[in-house]
């Protein structure tokens, strides 16, 4: 004979069906009893038994949000003293544990859907306008905040960049110091958000050439330019730093010693063309290694 709520064809060889029976037992049960507690007196197992093996059967094991494959494998097996053992973890092992979704506010005839625990969890107690909402303002900024991150100014090792340091070392104030650098290794610190270390050659250090190695604190990160502290520690001096692409006119303006004395002109060739080539061929740091 054949039964009311037959397993669903694309169940079989994944769980039972006295597995699937009991568990669209316990699931109408408790949506019954929620929704007679919001007020739905008309609210009945049968109904409700029939309105859940419905979104299943037209759910066909997707997630009817995200089109996820469920896992149906996963119904009964929760375990709620493993889950006090391992919290959260234990939870994201349950991602995509078919659950019913109510598509009203359970106060009219039932209406449901099949998702993921996870997408259930997401959705809350939202109806499914309100949700797409909520998913549309989330794509929308996320995509704003990664255009903004991929278009920030990137720190490369073996690379040149304009180095301008206030104070600097001359003056009794705020006389600023202006160098080209050029990069041997940056590092995000993992542990502090924002610090980056960096090192460096400074090559008009007024001792000559000069490897340094300092740690950042990024206070605004645009598209051409860094401005950051410089953490020497509680004893060291207050200095912030602007690090910026580099450019023939922003040594002209800011280094014009080196400008004079060296030209690109003098040098010629691709040097006239490119503040890379130009900068290691004065400096001879940047040379590819053999």
């Amino acid at each position: 004979m054949l039964k009311k709520f037959s397993l669903p064809h694309f169940l079989v060889n994944q769980i039972s069906q006295e597995s699937y029976e009991r568990w669209l037992q316990r699931k109408a049960q408790a949506h019954v009893k929620r929704d007679r507690q919001r007020g739905n007196r008309s609210a009945s197992g049968e109904a409700y038994r029939q309105a859940i093996h419905n979104a299943v059967i037209e759910s066909n094991s997707l997630d009817a949000y995200t089109g996820e494959p469920l896992d149906w494998k996963l119904i009964s097996q929760y375990d709620n003293n493993e889950s006090k053992k391992m919290g959260k973890d234990y939870k994201k092992k349950f991602a995509l544990l078919p659950t019913v979704d109510h598509v009203d506010d359970g106060k009219g005839p039932a209406n449901f859907r099949i998702c993921s625990w996870r997408t259930n969890d997401a959705k809350n107690d939202l109806n499914f306008p309100e949700f797409i909402t909520l998913c549309k303002n989330v794509l929308k900024y996320q995509k704003a905040t990664v255009s903004k991150q991929t278009n920030r100014l990137k720190i490369s090792p073996r690379s040149w960049y304009a180095w301008q340091m206030i104070p600097g070392y001359i003056g009794e104030r705020n006389v600023p110091y202006s160098s080209p650098i050029f990069v041997e290794r940056v590092v995000p610190k993992k542990t502090e958000n924002g610090i980056l270390t960096l090192d460096f050659v400074n090559v008009l250090y007024a001792e000559g050439v000069q490897d340094f190695t300092l740690d950042l604190k990024v206070l605004k990160h645009s598209s051409n330019y860094i401005i950051a502290d410089l953490l020497y520690g509680p004893e060291g001096p207050d200095r912030a730093v602007i690090i910026s692409h580099i450019e023939f006119a922003w040594i002209e303006r800011f280094c014009p010693e080196l400008w004079n004395q060296r030209p690109p002109s003098s040098i010629g060739g691709a040097a006239t063309g490119s503040v890379s080539i130009y900068l290691r061929e004065v400096f001879g740091l940047g040379r590819d290694k053999r």
